[in-house]
């Protein structure tokens, strides 16, 4: 094996890659085995969960027209909408959590090798942010090399979200797409018409027959046409990969006409020749490994981040020694690895996923019984594409896109594409089910099938699926559905429904659009219901009970059921938006949202009746108190929100979101001003302020105030190293309970390899 550090200029990255002399794919499984090998016995020790990891993977593909970046999320996310609409560097894109779960602080960051494409090349992403629990997040951040032309849209399933970067074709000068040229009065001549087919024929990719057009009329008399001849036939010669006759062309005309626009057009393409040449001069010198048809790479990251909350109220009596309180210590770890095995006919990727957190209050009074240490192996699969055969497969802890599974899973999908635009995938499987203090939890097992489909243009595409799951034994949930989704300039459209056969219930239904109905608008729709019927929902609030198993003892199955039924609430949300991009670095977004929940009744807990029945046949009486509560419904609450975003407002790439937010619900009033600020001050700095001023009215806590700094800062080391640094304070001011003033720190490194 041979090894060597490859460095790249525009994507910052530092990637390790081994190449394999043998073309042999058992020494691929081998090398992969003996990564697996060892990072299950690295881990084994480091036992626990830990918190939700965000950005599951980050998929790049190039084509000739375009590279396709496909971000594939841990948790259910909805696009809302992005900054800047069309073009640039920086790409902000705004979110929606499918909870409505509120999430502290989190932030998590991508780069380097884990940009790469599947041949192991760089593209023209730098690195890629998810921030959430800031105002007005959570925030999706792309930053590329240099300014680039990019569409955005949801992903084909509800985990995913797609960018698409335009790749820039040279512009031809501007009367060649209309067919007619500067000089044309009248009747046109014979060198009129050759000029307006040598254009036409630009245009349309035939550039052998452009360039004997163009030599014809430079052979002519010096006319109205020459100057512009001179330059086309440079670009026909470079479209028609004759990249030395095209630079010798681009020089004669530099030489007869060295002035005006059309020279400085010329002089950039000339330029773009000469850099060409000097990367594919860099390429050829690295290695002739390169060109091996066998390579194997891997890359990953290590990042860890120590944080603290505290908390400070004004308190009186005996309650005066908590007036001070540590309530949140933590060190979060977080590992990654990848080996990607890329052969003429197949790829073999090994992905390893792993979180660990540390509490070092835990243990402390109040806190006997928590685990110290918690640890979650989030992804580790093989996934295999064989292309000469059709088949694809994914084998271990992963999580699904679409088909009807939900969260992660220890089992597979494997595949075949029986048509080009055709993939007929078989999946079974049993789903995680993350719980504290080690509890028993009910067992779940699945089974199902699905067909994907894709337009030959990719604008349309399409999933449908049946699924079956188990639960202890007994039918936890039976559904069919699918997905439809269809891209086009200006215009997308999402449409996903789950029907459950078993609870005769429509499961989830979401429905998605966005509309450039002018130049500078963006209509966004989203609707989404959800009613996810499980037979283990019978178990919300049965305390004491911790399986289906158990409840089956006190409980026939119909039972059961008609309870999960009621159990489970129907949640709606209704999102309608608009956003105007007043000028290139500069847009409004405004957005009503309107939700609502469906009530829960209440039940009884069969264990607490029997116990409760025990008792009073033993002493006349019971204190035990059988009820599982429900929950009311809610009427119809509203949120309203107004953003302003600027970018290159003060120095290049600064980027500032400015908003104001009002929330109408059952219990509470609030109104959140808010601004965020990223402002790059050196090469290898970035700094980060944002400050928050929020007014509540508590049907249950009262009115306060809450005016929330936080300075953020990052610095980049080298191509390996990164730090961040994030300080906030919360000061609170109630009306009807003790003020609050919370300070918040946080100190993460992080190391790409």
């Amino acid at each position: 094996m041979e090894a060597l550090l490859i460095c790249s200029d525009t994507s910052h990255f530092v990637v390790y890659k081994k190449y394999i002399d043998s073309p042999s794919l058992l020494a691929a499984l081998k090398f992969l085995l003996c990564c697996t090998v060892f990072l299950c016995l690295f881990f084994a020790a480091v036992p626990g969960m830990a918190s939700q990891i965000m950005l599951d993977e980050i998929k790049i593909r190039k084509t000739d027209e375009a590279t396709i970046i496909d971000v594939l999320f841990g948790l259910p996310l909805e696009y809302l909408k992005h900054f800047p609409q069309k073009r640039g560097e920086i790409l902000q894109i705004q979110l929606k959590l499918d909870s409505d779960e509120k999430r502290e602080l989190h932030k998590e960051v991508r780069e380097g090798g884990e940009l790469l494409t599947p041949e192991g090349k760089s593209s023209e992403l730098v690195y890629v942010t998810y921030e959430e629990g800031v105002p007005g997040g959570p925030y999706l951040t792309l930053r590329f090399s240099s300014q680039v032309q990019f569409e955005v849209s949801q992903g084909p399933d509800r985990k995913s979200l797609r960018v698409v970067i335009k790749h820039e074709q040279p512009a031809l000068p501007e009367d060649t797409a209309s067919g007619k040229g500067k000089g044309q009065k009248g009747k046109a001549s014979s060198v009129d018409l050759m000029m307006a087919k040598a254009r036409q024929a630009i245009t349309f990719g035939n550039n052998k027959g452009a360039i004997e057009l163009l030599r014809k009329i430079l052979r002519l008399p010096e006319n109205e046409h020459t100057q512009q001849a001179n330059e086309l036939l440079g670009l026909a010669l470079e479209r028609d990969k004759q990249i030395p006759r095209a630079k010798y062309e681009y020089k004669k005309y530099l030489k007869r006409y060295p002035e005006g626009e059309a020279a400085e057009r010329v002089k950039q393409r000339l330029a773009a020749l000469r850099e060409s040449r000097l990367r594919a001069k860099r390429k050829l010198r690295r290695s002739t490994a390169t060109r091996r048809k066998n390579q194997l790479t891997t890359f990953g990251r290590f990042t860890q981040a120590y944080s603290e909350y505290y908390l400070d109220r004004e308190l009186e009596g005996d309650a005066e020694a908590q007036e001070q309180e540590l309530q949140q210590k933590l060190l979060s770890s977080f590992f990654s690895i990848k080996s990607r095995y890329r052969g003429k006919d197949r790829t073999l990727q090994a992905i390893f996923n792993a979180s660990h957190t540390y509490d070092f209050l835990a243990g402390d009074p109040g806190r006997e019984d928590d685990d110290k240490n918690d640890t979650d192996i989030r992804r580790f699969y093989l996934d295999v594409d064989d292309r000469l055969y059709g088949y694809m497969g994914r084998f271990g802890r992963q999580t699904s896109r679409n088909g009807g599974v939900f969260g992660t899973f220890d089992g597979m999908i494997a595949g075949y594409r029986v048509a080009p635009q055709w993939v007929v995938s078989a999946m079974l499987g049993e789903p995680i089910i993350r719980t504290f203090n080690d509890v028993e939890t009910s067992k779940k097992f699945f089974y199902g099938v699905k067909a994907d489909v894709e337009s030959k243009n990719k604008k349309i595409g399409s999933n449908l699926f049946f699924v079956q799951q188990e639960v202890d034994g007994i039918l936890d949930r039976q559904a069919i559905g699918g997905d439809i989704r269809f891209a086009r300039k200006g215009l997308s459209l999402f449409g996903l429904l789950d029907f459950d056969v078993l609870y005769s219930e429509m499961s989830l239904f979401n429905m998605r659009v966005g509309w450039n109905y002018t130049e500078s608008n963006k209509l966004n729709f989203s609707y989404n219901r959800r009613n996810l019927v499980m037979t283990s929902q019978a178990l919300n609030g049965m305390t004491g009970i911790e399986t289906i198993d158990e409840l089956l003892d006190y409980l026939p199955e119909s039972e059961i059921r008609r309870i999960a039924k009621e159990r489970t609430q129907v949640n709606q949300t209704l999102t309608i938006g608009n956003s105007y991009q007043l000028s290139k670095d500069r847009q409004l977004n405004a957005d009503v949202t309107l939700l609502q929940t469906s009530g829960m009744p209440e039940g009884i807990n069969p264990l607490k009746e029997q116990q409760r029945q025990d008792e009073i046949a033993q002493t006349g009486s019971s204190s035990i108190d059988p009820t599982v509560f429900g929950a009311e419904a809610t009427g119809v609450q509203y949120i309203y929100s107004l953003q302003w975003i600027s970018s290159n407002t003060f120095v290049s790439r600064d980027l500032y979101v400015l908003g104001l937010r009002y929330s109408d619900f059952d219990t509470y009033s609030d109104t959140s001003t808010f601004i965020n600020a990223r402002i790059p001050v050196f090469k290898k700095w970035r700094t980060g302020l944002r400050l928050n001023v929020s007014k509540r009215d508590s049907t249950t806590f009262g009115k306060r105030t809450t005016i929330s700094p936080v300075v953020k800062l990052n610095y980049r080391l080298s191509r390996a190293w990164s730090f961040d640094s994030d300080v906030g304070m919360d000061f609170v001011d109630n009306v009807d309970q003790p003020d609050e003033q919370r300070l918040r720190l946080r100190l993460s490194y992080a190391y790409t390899f």
